[in-house]
């Protein structure tokens, strides 16, 4: 979901890091899904990067907390607090797209 939030809130094109995994999210359209990504490392849709991939901008966080955020598990401010290399105000919305929402108060787990 967070692929399909990037594509349809135009923003993007957003390069999320976990350890020993990297995505590029909010390019082109939105495609089919891989479920054996979403259901291990979330982004779906997501392109695995290429190093001439042109991006935006970067977060990185663990599998854990980027799976929470996507789940509806995080707040804003939560996902503010990952690392991220620009402004996350105009991302935050990409957590929220879908079934989920992004939490209103903050979920310490």
């Amino acid at each position: 979901m967070i692929h399909a939030g990037a594509v349809a809130h135009g923003v993007g094109p957003l390069e999320i890091r976990t350890a020993g995994k990297v995505w590029i999210v909010g390019t082109g359209d939105v495609a089919g899904r891989d479920e054996a990504s979403w259901h291990a490392l979330v982004a779906v849709d997501a392109t695995t990067i290429r190093p001439d991939t042109p991006v935006a901008g970067s977060v990185a966080t663990t599998r854990f907390e980027l799976f929470r955020a996507a789940t509806g598990r995080r707040s804003e401010a939560q996902i503010r607090g990952f690392e991220w290399s620009v402004d996350p105000e105009p991302y935050l919305p990409i957590f929220g797209y879908g079934p989920f929402k992004v939490r209103s108060t903050n979920l310490d787990e």
